[in-house]
Order: structure tokens, then C-alpha cells, then sequence
């Protein structure tokens, strides 16, 4: 195994390259003929990258949230392509009220129609980066097979108790109590008007207001199970980081969706904010941390330069 030098690739901000970055707004078409919006960030002038990144959101979130660090991994001559989830951002169509979208249609159709996507334009090794509960999305793409490896930004699975302890009530009130009440009253989750990241379509809503057992299990419906069996069945490597001071997403959470990939070697780094020269990260702050970014950049490359070779986490962290 080689080791995974963090300490030696976080850099100050005004270290990263500078490369000129083009984007292409794409039109993705699933395979149940629903239409996604995207943006393919390539390096300007390369004729083939080094190699691709898909990355999935988390739930409730933009595609153009993470459209710096898009721009740094193709400065870095890594083509990206951010996409949005049906009903979200660019893949949104008028009203979510009647609109049917559920989080197995995120992963096994829109999930799967941009992996497809970019291992069809570009004939290079493909990786998956996910944020939050994308990486439950990402894993759970029907063509997840395709992907050399994966980096996973604050994964956890959505259950309530393994977030931090002062988090606990308040949340659970919220997803438990308001979610479910207001989304049946207006039908959808209005995620906007509670400053909750985006607004959520009605069967994803309902799904994560159900979420009340710490292991997601056969008792949520076939499609859900068949999910977790997509799971399972990932044998591609990842890299797996834990923000310290994230409530959402703790060590624990972690761990919890990790444990959901059964056949997976995973490296587990945990970054605090001081490691990053901040005085906060939480849930959101790695994909404002420029200084953050290389960590991803050296994975991915050393997993292009090693294919055969576990990329293993230092124990410092």
C-alpha cells in the first residue's frame, strides 16, 4: 500500500495553479427519458485529460455549489461534469408540487446517466467524488462498476443519532416532525424558503423523513434494497473524509455508510479545521477550502499512476 501524504498536499490557496478552465453546459437524457442539466469543466486546450470526475451532490444542494473545486480538478487537467439531480437546480421543470422524484430515481437514473456520460466522451480512467448522502447516490448508479475509484466528502447516511449530540432534538424535530408536515401540505419539501439549501421533491422528502433506523434494510421497499445491494457489491477503492467539526456527517456517520459497502477498501482521513488553516468547516466548508482541494487531486492521481495499489490514509489523522 502507499501512503496518502495529507500533511505534504494542503497548501495555502495562493499555491494552486491557475490554468484556464472552459465550461460546457450539457443535457444529459436517462434512461427512463428524463432530462438532467449539467457542466462539463475540462482543462482549456487539452485535447484528453488525465482523467474524469463525476460528482454527485448532497441531497438538497446545487450543482453549482461546487463549481470552484469543478474548476480545480480540471485546472488540474481532471474533466468534471456536476450535474443536478431531477427536480434540483438545472434539472428542475416548473413546479415540484405533483412532481415525482425519489432518491432510487437519483441514483439508478440520473446518477447512472452521467457516469454514462463521461465514460462515453472520454476514453480515460473515471472516479466518482461525492458530497453528504451523494455518496449513497453514487454507489447506487447501476453502471457504479465503471468507476476506477471514489472520494467521498463527508458521507453519512442520514440517521438522526449519528449526528452530533447537540444536533440530535433540533434535527429530528426537522426532518421527523416539519419535513413530513410541510411537504404534505405543499408538496414538496421548501427547502429555499427555510434556507435549507434547494427545495426537495416530495417521494426524496418523505423517504428522509422515514429514515428513523440506523440501518437502511428491506423494510423501505424493493428498490431501496436493491440499492443497498448496488452497495455491496462495490469492490473500486476510496478515500473517505471526515470534516471534526461537521454535526452532520461525524466520524460515526461515516462509518455507518462505509459499513454499506461491503466489498470496498476504504482510506479514512479526518480533517480538522485548524489542519486547514480555518476556523470552521462543518458540512459544507471542504468545497469552500481551496486549501483542502489538493488532498482530492493526489488520490486521484495516485490511483491513475497505481491502479493496483490501496492508497492508504495516514494514522496522524
Amino acid at each position: 500500500m502507499r501512503q496518502f501524504p495529507i500533511d505534504d498536499v494542503v497548501l495555502n490557496s495562493s499555491q494552486l495553479p491557475k490554468a484556464t478552465v472552459s465550461q460546457e453546459s450539457v443535457t444529459i437524457r436517462t434512461r427512463d427519458q428524463h432530462l438532467i442539466g449539467g457542466t462539463l469543466f475540462r482543462r482549456a486546450g487539452s485535447s484528453s485529460p488525465q482523467s474524469a470526475v463525476v460528482l454527485t451532490c448532497g441531497a438538497g444542494i446545487s450543482a453549482r455549489y461546487y463549481r470552484r473545486f469543478a474548476e480545480h480538478l480540471a485546472s488540474e487537467d481532471i474533466a468534471t461534469l456536476t450535474y443536478d439531480y431531477r427536480g434540483i437546480g438545472t434539472s428542475r421543470r416548473g413546479t415540484l408540487r405533483g412532481f415525482h422524484a425519489s432518491f432510487e430515481d437519483w441514483a439508478e437514473h440520473d446518477c447512472t446517466a452521467a457516469i454514462d456520460f463521461l465514460t462515453d466522451r472520454f476514453s480515460v480512467p473515471t472516479f466518482g467524488v461525492s458530497h453528504s448522502i451523494g455518496a449513497l447516490v453514487l454507489g447506487g448508479a447501476l453502471n457504479a462498476s465503471k468507476l476506477r475509484g471514489m472520494v467521498m466528502i463527508a458521507p453519512h447516511t442520514g440517521y438522526v443519532g449519528d449526528y452530533r449530540r447537540t444536533y440530535i432534538v433540533p434535527m429530528a424535530l426537522m426532518w421527523h416532525g416539519i419535513m413530513p408536515a410541510l411537504t404534505a401540505l405543499l408538496g414538496y419539501f421548501p427547502g429555499r424558503r427555510l434556507h435549507l439549501g434547494e427545495d426537495i421533491p416530495r417521494d426524496v422528502a418523505l423517504a428522509w423523513a422515514r429514515r428513523r433506523n440506523p440501518k437502511p434494510d428491506a423494510s423501505q421497499g424493493a428498490r431501496t434494497q436493491a440499492l443497498i445491494n448496488r452497495l455491496t457489491q462495490m469492490h473500486a477503492p476510496a478515500l473517505a473524509v471526515t470534516i471534526s467539526d461537521d454535526g452532520f456527517a461525524t466520524r460515526a456517520g461515516a462509518e455507518r455508510a462505509m459499513a454499506l459497502y461491503r466489498g470496498t477498501t476504504f482510506a479514512h482521513i479526518v480533517i480538522s479545521p485548524q489542519q486547514a488553516h480555518t476556523e470552521r468547516l462543518g458540512h459544507w466548508g471542504f468545497f469552500r477550502t481551496e486549501s483542502l482541494w489538493p488532498l482530492v487531486v493526489t488520490y486521484l492521481r495516485q490511483s491513475v499512476e497505481h491502479p493496483n495499489e490501496v492508497q492508504e490514509a495516514p494514522n496522524a489523522l
